[in-house]
This record gives structure tokens, sequence and C-alpha cells, in this order.
């Protein structure tokens, strides 16, 4: 969720604090308590989709990323033995296949990563036998086809769950506006007579209406906090 609409949040629930500890002054007009359930379950269902904007995403984009941390640090040690058994038996062949460094197995895509890890676990599997001196075993060589093939599963969800994101901001963006036509054509309006019937509850609306920003920190480590009206 943006600063702006977090901040705008704060603002939505404020009023609704305001409100809920003034139950005595609206609780007896029909409208107004309409409208107050309404902005609850707008604020209820923002909440609600807010986790699918960030938790969701962030928790399978973090499994990847695990996923393919191992996978990147297992294909560099069954290659670097490869390759140092190319250099035993000279095979100039098999050396210049499993010649790259940590750095370039990184920059790869994704799916060239599964590539590569695929195709050392098959060069490892046909080196074996001269591989077992070095501490490679064949139950190292399933992993490593395992850990490649829980890398690739990993690739189409995480790209679904970011469309997922995308709609979820484009509903949060929708609730917003309904809360905003709510709180502006509604109970805005509706608060209007307690200028004079309650003055005190009215100036107290009108300060939980203003959206405070949070978000500005200073050298000092001060957080400021700086007051509009809400649009």
């Amino acid at each position: 969720m943006t600063k702006r609409f977090l901040n705008k949040l704060r603002m939505i629930k404020a009023v609704l604090a305001l409100l809920t500890s003034n139950l005595k002054v609206w609780e007896m007009i029909p409208d107004v308590v309409s409208d107050v359930d309404e902005l609850k379950l707008t604020v209820g269902e923002i909440e609600t989709t807010q986790l699918l904007t960030s938790t969701e995403l962030t928790g399978q984009s973090d499994e990847k990323e695990t996923v393919q941390e191992k996978l990147i640090q297992m294909i560099l040690s069954i290659a670097s033995a490869l390759a140092a058994r190319a250099d035993r038996v000279s095979n100039e062949v098999l050396a210049a296949k499993v010649n790259f460094s940590e750095s370039a197995l990184s920059r790869q895509r994704d799916q060239q990563q599964v590539v590569t890890g695929r195709r050392i676990a098959m060069l490892a599997e046909e080196q074996l036998e001269g591989l077992t001196s070095s501490g490679i075993t064949i139950d190292q060589v399933n992993a490593l086809r395992e850990l490649t093939d829980q890398f690739e599963a990993l690739l189409p969800v995480n790209r679904i769950s970011v469309a997922e994101r995308k709609a979820a901001n484009a509903r949060l963006k929708s609730l917003f506006k309904q809360a905003d036509k709510l709180l502006k054509n509604r109970l805005d309006r509706m608060m209007v007579r307690y200028e004079t019937e309650d003055p005190a509850f009215y100036a107290a609306y009108l300060n939980a209406r203003m959206i405070l920003d949070y978000g500005t920190r200073h050298e000092d480590g001060s957080t400021q906090k700086t007051a509009s009206v809400a649009d």
C-alpha cells in the first residue's frame, strides 16, 4: 500500500474511532448508522485486499529467492568438481561446459538457470564414476535435479502472483474512492448539523477528517506529521 493510501486509511480509522466513542450523538439517526456500517465494511475489505498486495507475493518471492540461492550453490559445487575432474583427465570439452563463475550463473535468467541445473546434473551422472573420489554421489546429483524442478515450479506461480497483486492494487484504488465518496457525499454532510447542536463533537470530527502525513523522517530521527484536508 502506498504512503498516501496508508495515511488515508489512518484518517478513516480515526473517523470511525471518533464516531464509535460518541455513539450516543448519532445512533438515533438511521442514515448515519447505515453510512457508518458501510464505511466499516469498506475498511475491512481494504485491509483484506491489502494483504494480497504485500504478504502473499512477498512470501512467494522469498521462497523463490531461497530456492534459487540453494540451486546456484549446488550447481557451483558439482560444476567445480566436474571442472577439477576435467583438468585431471585433460578433458577440454568437459572443461568448456563447466567453465562459468558464480557471478555469471547469478546473472542468468531464471529459466536459463533451470537449463544449467539440468545440464550439470546430466554431466555429473555421466562422469559419476570419476567424481566418486571428489565426494560427489548419485544422491547429490538427484538432489540437484529435484532442486531444479522445485525452482522451475515456483516460476509460473510467481508470475501469477504478480498479476494478482496488480488486480489487488486496482481494487484498493476503487475501495478508497468508494470510502472517499461515502465520507464526502454522506457523512460529512450529515455531520454539518452538529456544528450548532454539538460544536465540540463537530470540531473533533473535522480534526479526524484531516489526513496526517507520517512518512517524512529527518536527520535527527524525528518523524514529521503534517495535516491536510482529506480529499
